[in-house]
């Protein structure tokens, strides 16, 4: 899928003008994905993450894929966004911040995201990275059913660009708005498969 001519700008306008991005689950999938494409952005990234489900080696693979004058704009916290105190205090900014600054927000959902850094034995783990890992390691892949059930699949760095493209809109629309990133199209698990 070709880089729409948007994202293109937005990119291009971050590398410019910098800002700092709290990334919450930088250790995970997403997270780790989101963490490299800001850092090849120039941007300041503080990550969040507990490693309750995301593993360190993410962030090795970040670190050996931008140079070091980007990794040094990274800022790893160890904790846990679940935290009471440190959710209470994300409520107080929040509120803060809506009836201060107008504060707007973008929900975004997910739909079976996959791509390089997926935890095959994760929580969250679909069938594409079970399917590789199996592969990899000369193991029958199993369908369950007939085959027939389809999915939306979405590669992780779509997933990223409407990430960028929603924390980055000047569109009052687009605002307090959910949105579904998905790929728009189904595919049976036999059709992937084959």
């Amino acid at each position: 899928m070709k880089e729409s001519d948007q994202y293109t700008a937005i990119k291009a306008q971050l590398k410019n003008s910098p800002h700092t991005w709290l990334i919450t689950g930088v250790a995970g999938f997403i997270g780790s994905n989101s963490l490299e494409s800001m850092l090849r952005l120039n941007q300041q990234v503080i990550g969040l993450d507990n490693f309750s489900t995301g593993h360190q080696h993410n962030l090795d693979l970040v670190e050996h894929s931008v140079s070091a004058d980007q990794l040094r704009r990274f800022q790893l916290i160890t904790g846990d966004i679940r935290d009471l105190d440190e959710k209470y205090v994300n409520e107080l900014y929040a509120d803060a911040f809506a009836r201060c600054y107008d504060f707007k927000t973008i929900g975004l959902r997910y739909f079976n995201i996959f791509g390089q850094r997926q935890d095959p034995e994760g929580a969250y783990a679909a069938v594409i990275p079970r399917w590789v890992a199996s592969m990899m390691n000369n193991e029958p892949v199993y369908i369950n059913g007939d085959g027939e059930t389809s999915r939306d699949f979405c590669f992780i760095e779509h997933a990223v660009q409407a990430n960028i493209l929603a924390a980055t809109t000047e569109n009052e629309e687009a605002l307090n708005q959910v949105y579904n990133v998905a790929g728009g199209d189904r595919t049976t698990l036999n059709q992937f498969l084959n």
